[in-house]
């Protein structure tokens, strides 16, 4: 059905809905918390605002041209600490007031991104992605700490953003943009199949690859060596990466299959945790996990390797075959893959969660089918991971390390991963080497 030119009154109720959708989380959090101090308590361990700001990107800021290498705590690529540098000049109050700058024009990337890729006519579930983003843990983690989540997750959406144009200028815009987010962190590269589409290489051969190649090699490697040193550029890659640790996997904080499966683990072990949260009837149950932890953390582990080849299947589907949405798709099942790959997977690594959740809303109220079906799968998977990844499940548990603890965005994820499964169209899941004529995805440039 088409869509119709909203009226003046729908205008205007759209307005109305939308600040409600900015000044209810605001208020929320001024009732809440009433200033930042306290919200940053709320919210994680230590009580810096912008904590990995202060702690690491300002320093490295100030030290990266003294050739002294990364700073204690500095977990990223040469490129990232030569862009921090320009913050150097200001003073460490004018540095931060410059990087809370960067964070709210994020999260507002974010929703512009959202206003594009979800259909802009479709207002309610704009408003609801909003409502959604303002009260999302992970974004709220992000904002705590100070970290680059958010940043490169409006980098990657601004990708998809141009990708969607045939111009030139706009696929080496996208593959600029993924090589800039690759720099700050090299996880990234795991959503080039949503960027560098295969059906635009009829229409501008190689542009957005090129683009991302060259982007990668200057960032990451050229303007590094011309500024430090080929020398010391090395050095600092090895540096960082001899940081990165397995003791990553027994933070508290890391949202990690395998982490969160051995927290579980422990706490079913731990006979007074499982009498105070666990029900009478499912004690048995706990003790038998934690005598046979080796087996269940083996099966949780086959588990994440089952679900990481599903998803390369479909990646590799989707990317085959290419249609008006297969970009997006491709960003929303890797997103999903993420803490069965990463390691390193904090709770601010999600803050992709809104958008996924409400692309996914936005699939299945629009893709056809039954209603009732399609409402059903609303209100059973993206409204429960929705729900444990807001802040007012978090403020409703009391605690970010219990919160944490158990994996609730974790949990999040994995209700979003399902309703991914319901939603992808059915021709997602046929071989990637096979053609599809009818039904699933039609074979449109238009990604």
């Amino acid at each position: 059905m088409a869509d119709h030119p909203p009226t003046a009154p729908s205008r205007a109720a759209f307005a109305v809905a939308l600040v409600v959708a900015v000044s209810a989380p605001l208020l929320f959090y001024w009732v809440t918390w009433g200033d930042l101090d306290a919200f940053v308590r709320a919210i994680d361990h230590c009580a810096v605002p912008m904590c990995d700001f202060a702690l690491h990107y300002d320093r490295m800021a100030r030290a990266v041209f003294t050739h002294a290498g990364p700073v204690p705590g500095f977990l990223y690529p040469p490129g990232f600490a030569i862009a921090l540098g320009a913050l150097a000049p200001l003073s460490p109050a004018h540095a931060a007031l410059a990087w809370w700058g960067v964070q709210i024009a994020s999260i507002g990337a974010l929703a512009g991104c959202g206003w594009v890729l979800l259909d802009g006519g479709r207002r309610p579930v704009f408003v609801a992605y909003v409502a959604v983003l303002l009260t999302a843990y992970p974004v709220l983690h992000n904002l705590k700490w100070g970290q680059v989540s958010a940043p490169i997750t409006a980098l990657v959406l601004l990708a998809l953003v141009l990708v969607r144009r045939a111009s030139a200028r706009a696929q080496a815009g996208a593959g600029l943009l993924l090589a800039g987010a690759v720099a700050v962190k090299l996880y990234p590269v795991l959503f080039a199949p949503a960027v560098l589409r295969r059906e635009r290489w009829r229409t501008v051969p190689w542009g957005t690859v090129t683009w991302f190649l060259v982007g990668a090699a200057l960032f990451l490697l050229v303007i590094p060596a011309l500024v430090l040193g080929a020398g010391e550029t090395v050095d600092f890659y090895r540096a960082v990466f001899r940081r990165y640790s397995p003791a990553f996997l027994t933070d508290i904080n890391a949202q990690y299959a395998p982490a969160v499966a051995n927290r579980w683990l422990y706490a079913a072990g731990d006979r007074a945790m499982v009498q105070l949260v666990v029900p009478h009837a499912l004690w048995p149950l706990a003790a038998g996990f934690a005598r046979h932890a080796e087996a269940v953390l083996a099966a949780v582990a086959a588990a994440g390797a089952g679900i990481v080849v599903v998803n390369a299947w479909l990646v590799a589907s989707l990317w085959r075959r290419g249609g008006p949405h297969a970009a997006v798709w491709t960003f929303v099942v890797i997103a999903a893959t993420l803490p069965f790959v990463v390691p390193t997977s904090w709770p601010h690594y999600f803050s992709h969660l809104p958008f996924c959740q409400a692309w996914v809303l936005h699939r299945l109220l629009t893709d056809g089918g039954s209603r009732r079906v399609a409402v059903a799968k609303a209100v059973l998977l993206v409204l429960p991971s929705v729900a444990l990844s807001s802040v007012v499940v978090f403020n409703a548990v009391g605690s970010w390390l219990v919160y944490n603890f158990f994996g609730g965005v974790f949990w999040a994820n994995a209700f979003l991963l399902l309703a991914v499964y319901t939603a992808l169209p059915r021709a997602a899941w046929a071989p990637p080497w096979r053609r599809v004529r009818d039904g699933g995805l039609p074979a449109a440039v238009r990604v």
